[in-house]
């Protein structure tokens, strides 16, 4: 599944961006839509694998394309931050004559502390202090102690947000059950409610849900049901109008990430980004059903969520929470128009969980041309020459007189063939950014790729003879003259065949996805009313799938004494904490299992693993002499979503 980011669009460039959309060339519409370059560049994507799907199914169009923009992670803290500020901001002008003084300076020492904002605290000073129900004092130190109440009850419709939670104690959240807010205590507390709205501590669309009456639901039909299907984000807009133009016949449903993460929280199928990227393809899937389900459950609906829909009909609903009636559905959902099944629950969620245990996926990455600066940016000291191999700021300037960078940045590497004992081996060259120039100079001579390239990287194969003291140039050939970063290769490593990516000439990137089954990931997830003995149970399980699969299926990541160091790390692993306090230096069991997912993730992050008596670089694939292939390698060309692949071998080139 392709991830999308949302952007802010103003009417003017969306105007502009569907006239856009008459040009004959796709890629140049995307190129002019007014939108982030990453966005166009997830754009570009989307368009590239709908183009692969539909090749794989032999030139037939789809009929329908089901549409997802993940809902992305943000900036850690900055939410937090935010309604801190909002909040501080409200007591020193609106709400200033209604606050009390000790919540007034709660609030400046929860500042003062630098405090999670979570959403308990936050409703705690946006009530000022006391339950939105009784008008009781809450006790800030025990706020672990009191429910959140949903307003309007989840079993009328989804809503999480902070306009329809309250904070209450236990006591009355189970007296109010399913019933309106307004009926069992409107009449005592309508005026404080009102009150809080008047003094910016309450919005008028929370003091429309504190306020309404049952008899009032249809009223606000329309309203529930935008806020749980429509997509309002721009780019899925400019997604849905270009897959329009080049799709005519098919019917394009965006579907709201919203629905598959409640999906998730329901029936126990976690999202742990850290382990795999599996959880594209399953929210893909999910995106799927949820769609067709809203189609056939929904038929009168089709306005909220397909592309081009516009008529209205008329909504009498006095409900609509979507995957709250799948849960408590128990007996089959079927289609009022057709009889057909849409939900069996146990069949479905059967099904769901065979997705989700499936072991290999199709997962590709991007493959770069670097186009950066020439070097890397940090310039060291001459003295910095004798423990560094440095690069001259300029010609003819000696590094050991006037130091230099560390590093030259790399555009794209090369695949030399050299001799090796009776045989060949391959070497992998890294071009330089600066030596490309000099490469397209010697094309415009009329040499060929392969031949300036041979030129250029001559320096690179050239010794001073010992006995001799002349210039000897080593035996090579240039077999692949561009190779890209990140493209993949499948060679031996350690007597089994295996698949990594070229990082640069020196750094492999792992493409081996870490693979644990539901139980594990939901073991790993754990439970709110488990012992710490059998969490600790649980966190071991998880560690000894994980290790299981590294030693087996992660050859690159295995240092030579690796079974050795596997027995201490257990013992370590066995003694650490569950969990730790964020205050607290010491790593728990769930964090260290964090590092090592991300370590053994298929991409080029590493984490600190030294807890165990690992690598502090866990996950850094580095070979300092240089990457060298056997003659067993084959270079591996993958479409947009891998379904057709072409292998080189490099022996035949």
């Amino acid at each position: 599944m392709i991830t999308l980011c949302s952007c802010a669009s103003s009417l003017q460039f969306k105007e502009a961006n569907q006239a856009n959309l008459t040009d004959a060339d796709i890629q140049d519409t995307i190129n002019e839509l007014y939108t982030s370059p990453q966005n166009k560049k997830a754009i570009r994507e989307v368009m590239l694998v709908l183009d692969d799907i539909k090749n794989a199914m032999h030139g037939q169009t789809p009929s329908w394309i089901f549409v997802e923009a993940a809902r992305g992670g943000g900036v850690a803290g900055r939410r937090t931050q935010s309604r801190s500020k909002q909040i501080v901001e409200a007591y020193k002008s609106t709400a200033k004559e209604i606050v009390s003084e000790k919540v007034q300076h709660e609030l400046n020492e929860k500042i003062k502390a630098k405090a999670d904002f979570n959403t308990r605290l936050v409703l705690y000073f946006l009530q000022n202090g006391r339950d939105l129900y009784t008008n009781e004092t809450i006790n800030i130190d025990r706020l672990s102690e009191y429910d959140i109440d949903h307003i309007l009850p989840q079993s009328l419709v989804k809503d999480d947000s902070l306009d329809n939670r309250v904070l209450t104690s236990a006591r009355i959240n189970r007296e109010k059950n399913d019933t309106f807010a307004s009926e069992k205590f409107g009449r005592k507390m309508g005026a404080q409610w009102r009150e809080l709205h008047r003094n910016g501590l309450m919005t008028q669309r929370k003091l429309n849900h504190l306020l309404m009456r049952p008899d009032e639901i249809s009223k606000y039909a329309t309203g529930f049901i935008n806020r749980q299907l429509v997509e309002t984000r721009q780019v899925i807009k400019l997604v849905e109008e270009l897959i329009s133009s080049e799709y005519p016949a098919a019917s394009i449903v965006a579907v709201k990430a919203n629905l598959t993460h409640q999906f998730r929280q329901t029936f126990n199928f976690p999202k742990l980004r850290e382990v795999n990227d599996y959880h594209h393809a399953f929210d893909a899937s999910l995106t799927a059903f949820i769609g067709m389900y809203l189609l056939k459950q929904y038929p009168k609906l089709e306005r909220f969520f397909v592309y081009g829909k516009f008529a209205k009909q008329l909504i009498n609903l006095t409900r609509f929470n979507v995957i709250r009636k799948l849960a408590v559905a128990e007996e089959p959902i079927k289609s009022v128009e057709t009889n057909e099944t849409l939900w069996d629950k146990t069949a479905d969620i059967k099904y769901f969980e065979k997705l989700y245990n499936y072991k290999r996926l199709l997962v590709t990455h991007e493959v770069r041309e670097n186009y950066g600066a020439m070097f890397k940016q940090t310039l060291f000291k001459a003295s910095d020459n004798k423990s560094k191999t440095l690069v001259p700021k300029k010609n003819h300037m000696k590094t050991s007189v006037y130091g230099g960078y560390s590093n030259q940045e790399t555009a794209y590497l090369a695949i030399v063939r050299v001799p090796f004992k009776s045989g060949f081996k391959f070497i992998v060259v890294g071009i330089p950014t600066r030596m490309v120039a000099k490469i397209k100079h010697y094309q415009s001579l009329g040499a060929t790729l392969k031949q300036a390239t041979h030129k250029v990287i001559e320096p690179k194969f050239t010794k001073i003879s010992r006995k001799t003291k002349q210039t000897v140039i080593s035996d090579y050939e240039v077999v692949l003259p561009k190779v890209y970063l990140d493209q993949v290769v499948r060679d031996q490593v350690k007597g089994q065949m295996y698949r990594f990516s070229l990082g640069s000439d020196k750094e492999y990137h792992n493409v081996q996805e870490l693979y644990l089954p539901l139980s594990i990931q939901q073991a790993f997830v754990g439970h709110y009313d488990e012992s710490d003995d059998q969490r600790s149970s649980d966190l071991v399980r998880v560690y000894d799938a994980a290790l299981k699969q590294l030693q087996r299926y992660f050859p690159l990541h295995l240092s030579q004494n690796f079974d050795q160091v596997a027995n201490q790390a257990h013992q370590s692993f066995e003694g650490l904490k569950n969990n730790v306090q964020t205050s607290d230096k010491q790593l728990g069991k769930k964090e260290v299992l964090n590092s090592l997912f991300v370590g053994l993730h298929a991409n080029a992050t590493r984490s600190n693993l030294s807890v165990l008596g690992m690598s502090s670089s866990f996950g850094r694939l580095q070979s300092r002499s240089g990457i060298t292939l056997t003659d067993q390698a084959e270079i591996v060309y993958q479409s947009p979503t891998g379904l057709f692949e072409r292998k080189v071998a490099l022996k035949d080139l």
